[in-house]
């Protein structure tokens, strides 16, 4: 379950930035030292979730 929030979390983050960045897109240059940082975040986010859910399912199976 702590993986599934994780991903979702990061999702989140991801759909943030691309709304903000959809706001702004007349004045480029302005967001994308912005909205960078934010889908920076949000890959790392969905990344460890995906590493939980991949620990998760070893530990379920037995899987060292």
């Amino acid at each position: 379950m702590k993986a599934f929030i994780y991903q979702i979390s990061g999702a989140l983050i991801l759909l943030a930035a691309l709304g903000y960045a959809l706001e702004h897109i007349s004045t480029a240059d302005a967001w994308v030292s912005e909205w960078t940082l934010f889908v920076a975040a949000g890959v790392a986010v969905s990344l460890v979730g995906a590493i939980l859910q991949r620990r998760s399912k070893k530990a379920y199976n037995g899987i060292q």
